[in-house]
C-alpha cells in the first residue's frame, strides 16, 4: 500500500473561483506552500494505493488539515 499527496488550488474567476491541482510528494501541514500566481486558497488531499490481485484499486480523498489561505488575500 502506498499514499499519493495534491494540493488544490483556487483563484479568482470570471463566474466561479477556478481550481487546478498539482501532485506532492509528501503531505504540508505547516502551510509552508509554494503558492502558485492567482491562487488564494490552498487544501490538501491524501488517498491510499493498493494493488490487489495486479488491480491498483484507490482509497476515497480524504483532505489533510485546514484550508490554506494565502498570507497576501487576508
Amino acid at each position: 500500500m502506498s499514499k499519493e499527496y495534491w494540493i488544490v488550488f483556487r483563484a479568482p474567476g470570471t463566474f466561479v473561483a477556478d481550481e487546478w491541482i498539482k501532485d506532492i510528494d509528501e503531505v504540508i501541514t505547516d502551510g509552508r506552500i509554494d503558492w502558485p500566481e492567482r491562487a488564494y486558497s490552498a487544501r490538501v488531499f491524501q488517498r491510499t494505493v493498493a494493488l490487489v490481485n495486479g488491480e491498483e484499486l484507490r482509497g476515497s480523498a480524504e483532505q489533510i488539515g485546514p484550508e490554506w489561505y494565502h498570507p497576501d488575500s487576508v
